[in-house]
């Protein structure tokens, strides 16, 4: 799992936001198919997707996606974006650690 990006989150603590919006982390963890390589979803560095795409939807059997929803938190109890990022990050990433182990 790659990192959250803080400033993605800059728009969610404009003034006419941040004083009611609120934010629900989620985790979302594919399952690979029984009998495959675990990483059978991920698709990174120079792979190609087109290829990758393909081979995904030509398997004969598929696995399963787990949702994990958090629990939602005001934007205004965060005195930054950087801490609302690295709050929602470790949220979903403690979903993810526990649904299918260490990921770090």
């Amino acid at each position: 799992m790659l990192g959250f990006k803080s400033t993605l989150f800059a728009a969610f603590q404009a003034p006419a936001l941040a004083g009611f919006l609120r934010l629900q982390p989620v985790s979302v963890i594919y399952h690979a198919p029984p009998g495959t390589d675990p990483r059978f979803y991920g698709w990174w560095g120079e792979m190609d997707f087109g290829a990758h795409f393909l081979r995904v939807l030509a398997a004969p059997r598929h696995g399963s996606v787990e949702v994990i929803f958090h629990a939602p938190v005001a934007v205004a109890d965060f005195p930054s974006r950087k801490a609302l990022a690295a709050h929602c990050e470790a949220e979903v990433r403690r979903g993810v650690d526990q649904a299918i182990g260490d990921i770090s």
